[in-house]
């Protein structure tokens, strides 16, 4: 015989089958899970039927002292409860989905429409943000042989030089895609075509400027001195990432490399990492939008988490940078950090490229995990979460 239990949310009394560990209440659809002594069920005491007379008016017998009973609530009708499966367990916590009269509206529709153009234009900057990756990757390299060998690799940096020029060619083309999604982020998105835009202008001249030096440097055929190899490291390096200029200048003012008819280069270096960090700043904010929409707050926190952990890498290298300068005058002299301070420079340099590849890796799996929560359904349904508790 089956053992019965009563439900915690609507008192109603079930019927655990045998062996069942959890169970589902028809009733207020909560599940149950089964205790190895299921609770009794109280049940109502039956009333003894009264006494039959006897003929000729004779007494009848006297019947037994039965002890009065405390009433009890009324018996509520056993329901028998449903066994729940693992498989069942998953379904629940899958979203319901929509049925076809749903789906055949014209808000869906348009919706639909809306969420494909912002996840083709999502998958864009997610190209992009890969291109952004192997770019790092790449011009590591380049600079580890000349940290390691003093030689130069050619091949690497013009790779690294196309990438970057992929990379702005995907950001400007997802941007357009997503000036074709939800209205909220189209203002975004045409910032971003902007910034982009003069980022890519501002290069040119810098790599103009960097390529320039590199070759009066390196094209001698003479040995350069370590003072000019960290100094064309730190002007490719602010070409390739313009926000590696702000981990250098510190150290470059305090030794003074900077001459008197470099003040223009120095300003378009400052104002390129203001638009690099911006063009950072409005890529996550689009892809933390379009996350939170499609109910996925935990991706839009990692989008976001790319931009402002760039800023304390910047403060962290440029503080070891100087320490590190500082620390060859102090304890040495100057004339022996300028000539082996090029080492420990041009080794954090490669470590902050290196660092700079991993984020943009990070950042590219989660834009491309935002593609998933990009959907109609999500967008117009009216829960906070859907993710399952």
């Amino acid at each position: 015989m089956a053992d019965l239990m009563p439900c915690p949310s609507c008192k109603a009394t079930l019927r655990v089958p045998p062996g069942a560990e959890r169970i589902r209440c028809p009733q207020c659809k909560s599940q149950v899970t089964v205790p190895s002594d299921p609770i009794p069920v109280a049940k109502a005491i039956p009333q003894p039927k009264p006494a039959i007379p006897l003929p000729f008016d004779r007494p009848a017998p006297a019947a037994a002292a039965i002890p009065t009973a405390k009433a009890l609530p009324p018996e509520k009708p056993v329901v028998r409860g449903r066994v729940v499966r693992e498989e069942e367990d998953e379904e629940a916590k899958k979203p319901r989905r929509r049925s076809r009269e749903e789906t055949d509206t014209p808000r869906y529709r348009a919706m639909d429409k809306l969420c494909w153009n912002a996840r083709l234009g999502v998958k864009l900057l997610a190209i992009g943000a890969g291109e952004s990756c192997g770019t790092a990757l790449c011009y590591g390299a380049f600079l580890g042989s000349i940290a390691i060998a003093s030689t130069l690799i050619p091949a690497l940096l013009w790779l690294a030089l196309l990438g970057l020029a992929l990379r702005s060619l995907f950001f400007i083309a997802g941007y357009i895609g997503c000036l074709f999604g939800p209205k909220g982020m189209r203002s975004t998105a045409v910032m971003g075509i902007i910034i982009t835009m003069l980022h890519a202008a501002l290069i040119i001249p810098l790599a103009i400027y960097g390529f320039a030096l590199l070759a009066s440097t390196y094209g001698g055929g003479n040995m350069p001195s370590d003072t000019e190899v960290s100094r064309v490291v730190f002007i490719i390096s602010s070409m390739m990432n313009n926000l590696n200029s702000l981990t250098d200048f510190p150290f470059m003012f305090l030794r003074g490399d900077f001459k008197a008819n470099e003040r223009l280069y120095v300003a378009m270096m400052i104002v390129g990492s203001l638009l690099e960090f911006g063009m950072m700043s409005v890529l996550g904010t689009m892809v933390h939008y379009y996350a939170t929409e499609g109910k996925g707050h935990e991706l839009g926190f990692r989008s976001l988490k790319f931009v402002y952990r760039i800023i304390w890498v910047i403060i962290v290298v440029g503080l070891v940078k100087l320490m590190i300068m500082v620390g060859f005058q102090f304890f040495v002299s100057e004339g022996f950090a300028n000539q082996f301070f090029r080492i420990p420079h041009t080794l954090l340099t490669v470590g902050y490229f290196l660092w700079w590849a991993f984020a943009w890796y990070e950042q590219y799996t989660s834009m491309n995990e935002s593609l998933t929560v990009i959907t109609p359904g999500r967008y117009l349904d009216k829960r906070i979460n859907l993710d399952p508790l």
